[in-house]
């Protein structure tokens, strides 16, 4: 598998799904710093995902 394959980018396109819903859980029950660090994480996989998108 390349770098910018599409399972590749299928599979991030799942992770970014599974943190924007771990973070909004967070927020729900009151952690912000968890909600900060996966907000955090949140923009570095959307930054990845569109990366491996401009390389296909």
């Amino acid at each position: 598998m390349t770098a910018n394959s599409p399972n590749r980018l299928a599979e991030i396109e799942g992770i970014v799904e599974l943190t924007r819903s771990a973070r909004e859980k967070a927020l729900e029950i009151d952690l912000t710093f968890e909600a900060y660090l996966l907000h955090t994480a949140l923009v570095a996989l959307m930054e990845q995902l569109e990366l491996e998108d401009g390389h296909r």
